[in-house]
């Protein structure tokens, strides 16, 4: 039996073109959502000096700001600052919790999903 493999390297290439377009159209949606989730949380954190929410940005799993090609976002504030969001978002013993990062995808859920729905539909 002789098996050969006649037009498999254009088989290939169409697939690695096919899922860095998928790739990239993945991470517009993440990175889209993850501004939408920002914006969300520096809209309904408590605010008294402003600095919790000037510290809430977007980074990826490296900790860099978030750009194209990523598609892992943490969300949240960040900085020597951050820990101060865990009491306004748990409360203390004084001040009960107001919940800010951990609803903030909420609004966000169903798009995010139809989004990559579509996106996971054209494959």
């Amino acid at each position: 039996m002789t098996m050969t493999a006649i037009g498999l390297d254009r088989v290939v290439a169409d697939l690695d073109k096919a899922g860095l377009t998928i790739g990239i159209r993945a991470s517009r949606v993440v990175v889209s959502t993850a501004g939408k989730v920002e914006d969300t949380q520096r809209s309904t954190v408590r605010r008294r000096s402003g600095e919790t929410a000037n510290s809430i940005t977007s980074v990826n799993d490296d900790g860099r700001r978030l750009g194209l090609g990523d598609l892992t976002a943490v969300i949240g504030p960040m900085g020597d600052k951050a820990w101060r969001s865990r009491l306004i978002e748990h409360g203390t013993q004084r001040h009960g919790p107001f919940p800010f990062v951990g609803t903030s995808l909420d609004p966000h859920r169903a798009g995010y999903l139809a989004a990559m729905a579509r996106i996971a539909g054209d494959i």
